[in-house]
């Protein structure tokens, strides 16, 4: 469960792919250390895609099935597939294809394949378990962020645990249903849920995003019902069964949490530990999800401006001091009309465009969901306060994955909106009773106006699935297990305060539910934070988890506060006065944090080169290197009146950052700039104001 505008930043928490890959069936046996016990590995066959299409004569389609039936569900008889994960994508990791019943509960005769990367533990002896990780979404491939996530892990958890990522069936490697270009269609539509038509057009463009990402995908209609978060999960306990180990550790993130808890109420008894990150609480119906959700963006949006105004040096750069009031004066102003603003294409020519008030609710929506997206949107809103709004147009291409030169969609193999509808128009039903699709879409559009979310700072976050009433394949009776309150296992919840994606009240709903568990609860939370915590570098709750893990040492207190903050410090945006004020080095720092902060630079995954045009004209372009990027500037104009022209240096491991460059315009001449890993800068050469 995840909000529509928001979702898209799942594709910034997985790790991005350097170029698409699968495991394809080979017949070569893999290393012994990656076999299960007491089972061999058949040679590989032609196995069917998840989209094949279904024989006429197939059983109708089961969405989900009671927890006591699942239990039943036979086990996948089909050969597995072994052999070392793409070097581009888990490097080191082995992949594992199963070919599991594309139905567990009705047998149809047709299998899919379902692809696991396993790393074995690096300690002695045999593991003490099996570590798996659910990514978020739905619609992540979550191979991709195995070896950026493991990364992270304790040294102690990667001796003691065999660790497990998936791609969930429909992603990456497991499928690949995607439709980019419907997608984007959809995310720009300039309708809304209170237009004056009553949200009419809103709903025609949902329908419109089905029939068109449907035909896109290519996937066979009969097929999408077998996306259900239920069947996925088996998918899930088919390669437990391979594996032969009796029960996994689980950690969820976001809607992995919803995934976590839905295999955990199947198979209570093959849980070892329940980790929860940012959860979703199964209870509430999805219309009653997004009221909670939509409210707390706007929430997370209001604190992250307000945050500016006690950081000094943020107000300081803002006209009139205060973020907030920019923010709400620039939405009052697109209402009425977009605003202009120049925009500098990758070979530097240029063109007028305009900015809406869907670009600034796809900017937002990008934007809040950890510390240092939130500090792009400062520095965005700052850009806007002097009337200059390519800084925002930049978060609003990167929030719906839109190139910014060609206008097109951004291909990511880490990640799958088609699969993100598959999935949560079979796990939610929105007012099922209503009557036909159309009916069905003006009561979801009047639950929101009824509760006020239009009145909010970002009102689309809430028709999010308004997809899903048109979507062909819609929810059993069985869509989400009914939590049980007293399971045997201990179950671990990290959350934040101001998180926008799955607010903080799922969390407490969930611990508050298993109060009096056999297993015992515990909420660890950050005030602030952002919307996962856990493999962020934070030492709490990492340290916590660790000890659970590895030691079986569970805190006396379960319900923990951890440090947290809102957002990171702030990187000012250069300003033409303010720098002719305070001199040379003003320049060469407001150019340091331009090259560092921006948000094609920080959204970049270095796998090809990164060109754009800068802000007031000019190109730079970034190539990745051993230790960081190299940069190239040519007339890249990020201060108004002056154009910089050389080269720098990003030193990703240190932290140090290196520039040499040459200046034309209202300031000139040459400079060296460097700044070392602890912050200390030095400038050398001879540059002066000379408007």
């Amino acid at each position: 469960m995840f909000s529509r505008l928001a979702h898209q930043v799942v594709a910034l928490i997985v790790v991005v792919a350097l170029v698409a890959g699968g495991c394809s069936a080979s017949t070569q046996p893999a290393p012994a250390a990656d076999s299960p016990p007491n089972s061999s590995v058949a040679a590989a066959a032609e196995l069917p895609a998840p989209r094949h299409q279904a024989p006429k004569q197939a059983n109708r389609p089961s969405t989900s099935a009671p927890v006591s039936q699942i239990d039943s569900a036979p086990e996948p008889a089909a050969p597995a597939v072994r052999q070392p994960c793409p070097s581009d994508i888990a490097d080191g990791w082995t992949c594992i294809t199963l070919a599991v019943p594309v139905d567990h509960f009705n047998d149809t005769g047709m299998t899919t394949d379902v692809t696991f990367a396993l790393k074995r533990h690096t300690g002695r002896g045999p593991a003490k378990g099996t570590f798996v990780t659910i990514t978020g979404g739905p619609g992540s491939a979550g191979i991709y962020s195995a070896v950026d996530y493991s990364s992270y892990f304790a040294p102690s958890v990667l001796r003691s645990y065999d660790l497990v990522f998936m791609d969930q069936r429909g992603s990456g490697m497991s499928g690949g249903f995607t439709c980019l270009n419907a997608t984007l269609d959809f995310y720009t539509t300039s309708a809304g849920p209170d237009d004056p038509d009553g949200g009419a057009a809103l709903a025609d463009a949902a329908e419109t995003f089905v029939n068109d990402c449907i035909a896109e995908s290519g996937v066979d209609e009969a097929m999408l019902p077998y996306y259900a978060t239920t069947q996925a999960v088996e998918d899930l306990e088919a390669f437990r069964v391979w594996l032969g180990v009796d029960k996994l550790t689980l950690y969820g993130e976001s809607y992995g949490t919803q995934y976590v808890q839905t295999y955990a109420a199947a198979h209570p008894d093959q849980v070892e530990i329940l980790m929860l990150d940012g959860p979703v609480d199964l209870v509430p119906e999805g219309a009653d999800y997004y009221v909670e959700g939509t409210t707390a963006v706007d929430q997370v949006t209001e604190a992250t401006l307000l945050d500016c105004t006690v950081q000094s040096v943020c107000s300081q750069d803002v006209v009139g001091g205060n973020q907030l009031t920019v923010y709400d004066e620039l939405t009052a102003q697109l209402d009425s009309a977009p605003v202009e603003y120049t925009f500098t294409y990758a070979d530097g020519t240029q063109e007028q465009r305009t900015f809406t008030a869907t670009d600034l609710e796809n900017a937002v929506a990008g934007s809040v969901n950890n510390l240092s997206r939130r500090r792009l949107l400062q520095r965005a809103v700052t850009a806007a306060s002097r009337g200059d709004h390519w800084w925002l147009a930049r978060l609003a291409y990167a929030g719906v994955a839109q190139h910014p030169d060609t206008y097109e969609a951004i291909p990511d193999p880490s990640w799958s909106d088609a699969l993100f509808y598959a999935v949560e128009c079979t796990d939610y039903a929105y007012f099922p009773d209503a009557g036909t699709p159309d009916e069905r879409a003006a009561a979801y559009i009047e639950y929101g106006r009824e509760h006020g979310v239009y009145d909010t700072r970002n009102p689309g976050n809430f028709t999010g699935d308004l997809p899903c009433v048109y979507w062909p394949a819609q929810p059993g009776p069985n869509s989400r297990p009914t939590p049980d309150a007293n399971v045997p296992y201990p179950i671990v919840i990290m959350a934040s305060t101001l998180d926008p994606a799955t607010p903080m009240g799922n969390a407490q709903r969930i611990y508050e539910r298993h109060a009096e568990s056999e297993g015992g609860v515990w909420l660890i939370y950050q005030p602030g934070g952002p919307h996962v915590l856990y493999g962020r570098d934070f030492s709490c709750p990492d340290d916590y988890i660790t000890d659970m893990m590895v030691e079986g040492d569970y805190p006396r207190q379960t319900f923990i506060a951890c440090p947290g903050d809102l957002v990171y410090d702030y990187a000012r945006v250069p300003d033409d006065e303010q720098i002719a004020s305070r001199g040379a080095r003003a320049l060469l720092t407001g150019y340091d944090d331009e090259l560092n902060y921006g948000v094609d630079y920080w959204d970049w995954d270095y796998s090809e080169p990164l060109a754009f045009g800068c802000a007031f004209g000019g190109t730079v372009e970034y190539t990745a290197t051993a230790r960081g990027s190299r940069l190239v500037m040519d007339e890249c104009s990020f201060v108004q009146g002056t154009a910089a022209t050389g080269t720098g240096k990003i030193d990703d491991y240190s932290g140090a950052f290196r520039l040499r460059v040459t200046f034309e315009g209202d300031w000139g001449g040459r400079a060296v700039y460097n700044r070392d890993g602890n912050g200390r800068k030095s400038l050398t050469g001879n540059v002066a104001y000379q408007p």
